[in-house]
C-alpha cells in the first residue's frame, strides 16, 4: 500500500520522517527560512496562497503532484495518536466537557467546546509514537476510506462558532455557490452549519479517490469564492485586506466537516482517531 502524508511546516520545529510522511514546508514560496525539506512551491502549486489558505496549499501540492492509494496531512505539532490513554484522563476530559456545558449559556463564544487533543510531554515520546504510526499505518486504513481526527464537541452551533473569524457574508457567499455548483452538497452543508460537532485543523487520510473528488470540489469553491468576493465588491483585494486573511483555511474546516458527514451518508467508511499534540516551537527558534 503507498501512503503519503504531508507534515505541514512553517517555522523551524522537530522535523518527523518515515516511509510514509513528507515533511512539507508550507508557504515556501513566501517563506523568510529554508526548512531544508520538501516545499510546496514545486510543480502544480499555490504556494503564495498560503496567508488565505494556511495549510490547504500543502493539500494543493500533495494532490497534484503526487501519486498514492492514500494521502493525507498532519501538523508539525499534531499528529494521529494510536496510542491508549490512561482512564483518568479520559475522566478528566469528560469533567472538562460537563463544566464548559454548564457555562456556556452564560458565555457561549468563551466555553467554546472540548476535544480529546493529547499531550505528547517530552520530544522522544512524540517522535515513538509518530513512529508507531507509521509502522501501523496499513493496518489501521484496512477497510476505511478516511481517518480524521476526533470531533470538538461544541455548545454553540458550528456556524455561530466559526462566525469569530467568518464574516457572514464570506459565509452566506460559500453557501450560495455549494448550492450552485454541488446541489447535491448543500443539504449535509446546512446540517453541518447547525450541528454541533467539528471536525477541525483540515486533517484527514483518505483513499486517493476520496481524496480526489475532495480536493476538487474544495479547491473550486475556493476559486469562485476569491473571485466573487472581488466582482461582488465585498472587498477589492484578496491579498491586501485583512478579513481575507486566512479565510479560505477557515471555510475548508467547515467544508471538510461537512465532507465527512457527506461521505458517511454515501457509504464510506470513516474512523475517527485522537491526535497527539507537542509544541516544541521555542526549543528551535532561530535556527
Amino acid at each position: 500500500m503507498n501512503i503519503k502524508i504531508a507534515i505541514a511546516y512553517h517555522k523551524p520545529a522537530l522535523i518527523l520522517r518515515g516511509k510514509n510522511f513528507i515533511p512539507l514546508h508550507v508557504g515556501k514560496t513566501i517563506s523568510h527560512c529554508d526548512l531544508e525539506i520538501q516545499g510546496d512551491n514545486t510543480g502544480d502549486n499555490i504556494s503564495e496562497k498560503n496567508p488565505l489558505y494556511c495549510e490547504l496549499t500543502g493539500i494543493y501540492w500533495l494532490w497534484k503532484n503526487t501519486t498514492a492509494d492514500y494521502k493525507g496531512l498532519m501538523h508539525y505539532r499534531r499528529i494521529f495518536t494510536i496510542q491508549k490513554y490512561h482512564w483518568l484522563y479520559k475522566f478528566r476530559i469528560l469533567i472538562k466537557y460537563y463544566i464548559r456545558q454548564f457555562v456556556s449559556p452564560f458565555y457561549p463564544i468563551k466555553a467554546l467546546g472540548v476535544t480529546k487533543d493529547y499531550p505528547a510531554g517530552v520530544k522522544e515520546n512524540y517522535v515513538k509514537n509518530a513512529k508507531r504510526l507509521d509502522a501501523e499505518l496499513e493496518s489501521l486504513l484496512n477497510g476505511v476510506n478516511i481517518i480524521v481526527p476526533e470531533p470538538m464537541y461544541e455548545y454553540i452551533s458550528t456556524k455561530c462558532f466559526f462566525m469569530q473569524n467568518v464574516p457572514v457574508w464570506a459565509l452566506t457567499l460559500t453557501t450560495d455557490i455549494i448550492k450552485n455548483e454541488y446541489p447535491e452538497f448543500i443539504d449535509v452543508w446546512q446540517k453541518s452549519l447547525k450541528s454541533y460537532r467539528l471536525y477541525q485543523r483540515n486533517m484527514f487520510i483518505m483513499d486517493n479517490c476520496t481524496f480526489e473528488d475532495y480536493c476538487k470540489r474544495l479547491f473550486n469553491i475556493l476559486q469562485i469564492h476569491e473571485q466573487r468576493s472581488v466582482s461582488e465588491c465585498y472587498i477589492l483585494d484578496i491579498y491586501k485586506e485583512k478579513v481575507y486573511s486566512r479565510l479560505s483555511g477557515y471555510i475548508a474546516e467547515l467544508f471538510t466537516s461537512a465532507y465527512i458527514m457527506f461521505s458517511e451518508r454515501n457509504g464510506k467508511i470513516v474512523k475517527e482517531v485522537p491526535l497527539m499534540i507537542f509544541d516544541n516551537s521555542q526549543e528551535y527558534a532561530g535556527r
